[in-house]
């Protein structure tokens, strides 16, 4: 069994269609930990939570006791489902201190200027079912998904750095967020601010999830599990050096 201190899971989306929740019920019970983060957008908007689906939210209530729920877009109109189904509150953001690190969770959609949008929920179901058809119309990736998928990165490199902006501001070493569904680690270098870690966890609803591991000494790692073969591998952290 995998033994970490922490372990941080964002935008499951439980009631879609897309959620890998028994993907990540597997995951968490073969896995030892302290402490669980739920980075935001447990919940989509609209549909209805799943047989195996709602095996994970059992297993979450479970764990409430060492479980810390940081609410995401999806989420604050949520609050008594959460509160009702899983016993934890939403809070906005959680910091603490670990290996001489100051770590802070946020969902991240404070970073995204079109989040407004995603807020509707008519609106934010219509977007996820017309990404669904491109992605089954397109398998390859060579047109309107592909472009999605292209714009979807650019865009995460520009939430990452006001991520990084962020961190800056409060003093925060690690900046861990979810949201974009794009995973990613980053660290941030520069002889003003020092070494600014950036790192999304990605998403339980694609063909690849991802989550974040810290260790008792404060070392975080970027894992991604195959929803196809389970293979679990470690994301290679990136270094940018600002002027």
């Amino acid at each position: 069994m995998n033994a970490m201190h922490t372990l941080i899971v964002s935008d499951v989306h439980l009631e879609s269609a897309d959620c890998r929740a028994e993907l990540l019920l597997g995951l968490l019970q073969s896995w030892s930990f302290k402490a669980l983060i739920i980075a935001g957008d447990l919940y989509a908007n609209g549909g209805i939570i799943g047989d195996k689906q709602f095996e994970l939210v059992r297993y979450l209530r479970k764990l409430r006791g060492k479980l810390i729920y940081v609410g995401g877009n999806h989420d604050f109109s949520r609050k008594r489902v959460v509160d009702r189904l899983i016993g934890v509150r939403p809070v906005k953001r959680y910091s603490w201190s670990m290996g001489q690190k100051r770590f802070c969770v946020v969902h991240g959609h404070q970073f995204d200027r079109f989040c407004f949008v995603f807020s509707e929920p008519l609106i934010d179901r219509a977007i996820s079912i017309l990404f669904q058809l491109t992605q089954w119309m397109d398998p390859q990736k060579l047109h309107v998904s592909g472009w999605i998928e292209r714009f979807r990165v650019k865009l995460s490199g520009h939430f990452a750095r006001r991520a990084r902006k962020f961190a800056k501001k409060y003093g925060v070493n690690s900046i861990i967020c979810g949201h974009t569904h794009k995973p990613d680690h980053i660290a941030f270098l520069s002889e003003k601010d020092g070494r600014i870690e950036y790192l999304n966890c990605g998403s339980w609803t694609d063909r690849v999830c991802s989550f974040v591991a810290i260790d008792e000494s404060g070392q975080a790692k970027l894992c991604c599990v195959s929803a196809e073969s389970r293979h679990l591998s470690v994301v290679p952290m990136q270094t940018l050096r600002l002027a």
